[in-house]
Protein backbone atom coordinates (compact mmCIF):
# COMPACT_ATOMS: atom_id res chain seq x y z
CA UNK A 1 0.00 0.00 0.00
CA UNK A 2 1.21 3.56 -0.74
CA UNK A 3 -0.11 6.74 0.38
CA UNK A 4 -0.15 8.46 -3.26
CA UNK A 5 -1.39 5.69 -5.24
CA UNK A 6 -1.88 8.09 -8.88
CA UNK A 7 -3.01 5.14 -11.04
CA UNK A 8 -5.70 4.15 -9.14
CA UNK A 9 -9.28 4.69 -8.53
CA UNK A 10 -11.54 5.12 -5.93
CA UNK A 11 -12.10 2.19 -5.14
CA UNK A 12 -8.04 0.46 -4.41
CA UNK A 13 -7.26 3.96 -2.92
CA UNK A 14 -9.42 3.73 -0.91
CA UNK A 15 -7.87 0.35 0.42
CA UNK A 16 -4.42 1.41 -0.09
CA UNK A 17 -5.15 4.09 2.42
CA UNK A 18 -6.84 1.75 4.99
CA UNK A 19 -3.62 -0.62 4.66
CA UNK A 20 -1.45 2.49 5.62
CA UNK A 21 -3.14 3.56 8.61
CA UNK A 22 -3.68 -0.21 9.47
CA UNK A 23 0.26 -0.06 9.78
CA UNK A 24 0.48 -2.35 6.67
CA UNK A 25 3.67 -1.72 4.77
CA UNK A 26 5.92 -3.11 1.96
CA UNK A 27 7.64 -6.23 4.42
CA UNK A 28 4.01 -7.35 5.57
CA UNK A 29 2.75 -7.29 2.07
CA UNK A 30 5.85 -9.83 1.26
CA UNK A 31 5.40 -11.91 4.39
CA UNK A 32 1.56 -12.09 3.14
CA UNK A 33 3.42 -12.95 -0.30
CA UNK A 34 5.56 -15.71 0.78
CA UNK A 35 2.20 -17.12 3.13
CA UNK A 36 0.20 -17.44 -0.26
CA UNK A 37 3.47 -18.84 -2.44
CA UNK A 38 3.63 -22.22 0.16
CA UNK A 39 -0.20 -22.71 -0.83
CA UNK A 40 -0.57 -21.40 -4.48
CA UNK A 41 1.31 -22.42 -7.90
CA UNK A 42 0.38 -19.81 -9.42
CA UNK A 43 3.34 -17.06 -10.70
CA UNK A 44 2.67 -14.12 -7.95
CA UNK A 45 3.28 -10.39 -9.17
CA UNK A 46 3.63 -7.57 -7.08
CA UNK A 47 1.59 -4.34 -7.85
CA UNK A 48 3.04 -1.52 -6.05
CA UNK A 49 4.68 1.99 -6.64
CA UNK A 50 8.48 2.91 -7.24
CA UNK A 51 9.23 5.23 -3.70
CA UNK A 52 8.39 2.35 -1.87
CA UNK A 53 10.61 0.25 -3.86
CA UNK A 54 13.44 2.35 -4.37
CA UNK A 55 13.80 3.18 -0.34
CA UNK A 56 14.67 -0.73 -0.15
CA UNK A 57 17.00 0.03 -3.42
CA UNK A 58 16.55 -2.14 -6.26
CA UNK A 59 18.73 -4.54 -5.55
CA UNK A 60 17.40 -5.19 -2.03
CA UNK A 61 14.01 -5.20 -3.31
CA UNK A 62 14.65 -7.92 -5.60
CA UNK A 63 16.22 -10.39 -2.83
CA UNK A 64 13.00 -10.04 -1.15
CA UNK A 65 10.78 -10.37 -3.47
CA UNK A 66 12.25 -13.34 -4.76
CA UNK A 67 12.91 -14.68 -1.79
CA UNK A 68 9.25 -14.54 -0.82
CA UNK A 69 8.22 -16.11 -3.93
CA UNK A 70 7.34 -13.04 -6.17
CA UNK A 71 7.95 -13.97 -9.73
CA UNK A 72 7.23 -10.58 -10.91
CA UNK A 73 6.44 -6.80 -10.20
CA UNK A 74 4.49 -4.31 -12.07
CA UNK A 75 5.39 -0.59 -11.03
CA UNK A 76 3.31 1.77 -12.58
CA UNK A 77 5.57 5.49 -12.14
CA UNK A 78 8.56 3.60 -12.81
CA UNK A 79 8.81 4.91 -16.48
CA UNK A 80 9.26 2.49 -19.54
CA UNK A 81 12.46 4.47 -20.95
CA UNK A 82 14.04 4.04 -17.41
CA UNK A 83 14.01 0.54 -16.71
CA UNK A 84 17.02 -0.82 -17.41
CA UNK A 85 18.81 1.68 -14.49
CA UNK A 86 16.83 -0.23 -12.25
CA UNK A 87 16.45 -3.83 -13.93
CA UNK A 88 18.45 -6.46 -11.31
CA UNK A 89 18.98 -9.81 -11.99
CA UNK A 90 16.74 -11.69 -13.77
CA UNK A 91 14.08 -9.37 -12.04
CA UNK A 92 10.63 -9.35 -14.37
CA UNK A 93 9.23 -5.55 -14.28
CA UNK A 94 6.28 -5.86 -16.36
CA UNK A 95 6.49 -3.17 -18.77
CA UNK A 96 3.02 -0.95 -19.42
CA UNK A 97 1.72 0.48 -22.94
CA UNK A 98 -1.36 2.32 -23.42
CA UNK A 99 -3.71 3.44 -25.89
CA UNK A 100 -1.65 6.89 -26.29
CA UNK A 101 1.71 5.09 -26.89
CA UNK A 102 3.51 5.16 -30.04
CA UNK A 103 5.27 2.02 -31.25
CA UNK A 104 8.15 3.24 -29.98
CA UNK A 105 7.55 2.55 -27.12
CA UNK A 106 5.57 -0.36 -27.83
CA UNK A 107 8.25 -2.17 -29.05
CA UNK A 108 10.71 -0.86 -26.26
CA UNK A 109 7.73 -2.78 -24.21
CA UNK A 110 8.25 -5.74 -26.12
CA UNK A 111 12.32 -5.53 -25.82
CA UNK A 112 12.13 -5.52 -22.25
CA UNK A 113 9.09 -7.93 -21.14
CA UNK A 114 10.34 -11.09 -20.37
CA UNK A 115 6.58 -12.39 -19.63
CA UNK A 116 3.65 -10.35 -20.66
CA UNK A 117 3.12 -6.65 -22.14
CA UNK A 118 0.11 -4.88 -19.78
CA UNK A 119 -1.93 -2.80 -22.15
CA UNK A 120 -3.80 -0.55 -20.18
CA UNK A 121 -7.58 0.35 -21.44
CA UNK A 122 -7.83 3.57 -20.70
CA UNK A 123 -5.84 7.23 -20.28
CA UNK A 124 -6.86 7.43 -16.93
CA UNK A 125 -6.53 5.45 -13.44
CA UNK A 126 -7.94 1.81 -12.42
CA UNK A 127 -11.69 1.10 -11.24
CA UNK A 128 -14.92 -0.28 -12.50
CA UNK A 129 -16.70 0.67 -15.71
CA UNK A 130 -19.50 -0.31 -17.38
CA UNK A 131 -18.58 0.13 -20.61
CA UNK A 132 -15.25 0.65 -22.34
CA UNK A 133 -14.07 2.21 -25.57
CA UNK A 134 -13.23 -0.12 -28.90
CA UNK A 135 -9.86 -1.57 -28.41
CA UNK A 136 -9.35 -3.49 -30.90
CA UNK A 137 -7.21 -1.54 -33.19
CA UNK A 138 -5.28 -0.76 -29.94
CA UNK A 139 -4.42 -4.10 -29.19
CA UNK A 140 -3.83 -5.56 -32.74
CA UNK A 141 -1.25 -2.54 -33.21
CA UNK A 142 0.47 -4.05 -29.57
CA UNK A 143 0.23 -7.25 -31.37
CA UNK A 144 1.76 -6.07 -34.12
CA UNK A 145 4.90 -5.16 -32.49
CA UNK A 146 5.22 -7.65 -29.42
CA UNK A 147 5.57 -11.42 -29.31
CA UNK A 148 4.97 -11.00 -25.51
CA UNK A 149 1.35 -12.23 -24.84
CA UNK A 150 -0.61 -8.97 -23.80
CA UNK A 151 -2.89 -8.94 -20.61
CA UNK A 152 -5.23 -6.22 -20.52
CA UNK A 153 -5.94 -4.57 -17.34
CA UNK A 154 -7.97 -0.56 -15.88
CA UNK A 155 -11.75 -1.01 -16.44
CA UNK A 156 -12.08 -4.86 -16.37
CA UNK A 157 -15.22 -6.05 -14.36
CA UNK A 158 -17.94 -7.85 -16.39
CA UNK A 159 -17.77 -10.75 -18.37
CA UNK A 160 -18.94 -9.20 -21.56
CA UNK A 161 -15.82 -7.09 -21.29
CA UNK A 162 -13.70 -10.21 -21.47
CA UNK A 163 -16.16 -11.52 -24.30
CA UNK A 164 -15.42 -9.04 -26.66
CA UNK A 165 -11.68 -8.98 -25.95
CA UNK A 166 -10.50 -12.68 -25.30
CA UNK A 167 -9.72 -12.67 -29.64
CA UNK A 168 -7.45 -9.86 -28.89
CA UNK A 169 -5.86 -10.63 -25.02
CA UNK A 170 -4.17 -13.63 -24.11
CA UNK A 171 -5.37 -12.94 -20.30
CA UNK A 172 -7.35 -10.20 -18.35
CA UNK A 173 -6.44 -8.19 -14.84
CA UNK A 174 -9.13 -7.38 -12.51
CA UNK A 175 -8.44 -5.45 -8.96
CA UNK A 176 -11.59 -3.04 -7.83
CA UNK A 177 -13.95 -5.72 -8.71
CA UNK A 178 -12.35 -7.94 -6.48
CA UNK A 179 -10.68 -5.33 -3.43
CA UNK A 180 -14.64 -4.11 -3.48
CA UNK A 181 -16.06 -7.35 -2.76
CA UNK A 182 -13.32 -7.80 -0.39
CA UNK A 183 -14.40 -4.65 1.36
CA UNK A 184 -18.03 -5.34 0.99
CA UNK A 185 -18.01 -8.62 2.90
CA UNK A 186 -14.62 -8.39 5.23
CA UNK A 187 -16.77 -8.95 8.29
CA UNK A 188 -18.26 -12.52 6.74
CA UNK A 189 -15.72 -15.35 6.24
CA UNK A 190 -17.77 -17.31 4.90
CA UNK A 191 -20.10 -15.25 2.22
CA UNK A 192 -16.52 -13.62 1.59
CA UNK A 193 -15.33 -16.61 -0.18
CA UNK A 194 -18.22 -17.61 -1.89
CA UNK A 195 -18.74 -13.75 -3.65
CA UNK A 196 -15.13 -13.62 -4.86
CA UNK A 197 -15.42 -17.44 -5.99
CA UNK A 198 -18.67 -16.39 -7.88
CA UNK A 199 -17.13 -13.27 -9.11
CA UNK A 200 -13.94 -15.22 -10.69
CA UNK A 201 -15.94 -17.89 -12.27
CA UNK A 202 -17.94 -15.63 -14.02
CA UNK A 203 -15.17 -14.09 -15.57
CA UNK A 204 -13.21 -17.58 -16.46
CA UNK A 205 -16.08 -18.75 -18.19
CA UNK A 206 -16.40 -15.75 -20.42
CA UNK A 207 -12.54 -16.41 -21.63
CA UNK A 208 -13.76 -19.61 -22.72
Amino acid sequence: PYADPIADGEVIEQAHFQGVSQGMNMSRALEFMHAVRDKCQIPLVLFSYFNLVYQRGMAGFTRELQAAGGAAAIIPDLPLDERPRFQQGNLDLIPMVAPTSDIQHIELADEYARSFVYCVSIAGVTGQRQQLPDLTRYLQRVRAHTIRPLAVGFGISHPEQITELRDYADAFVVGSLLVETMTKYAGEKALLQRQLRQAVSGLKKALN
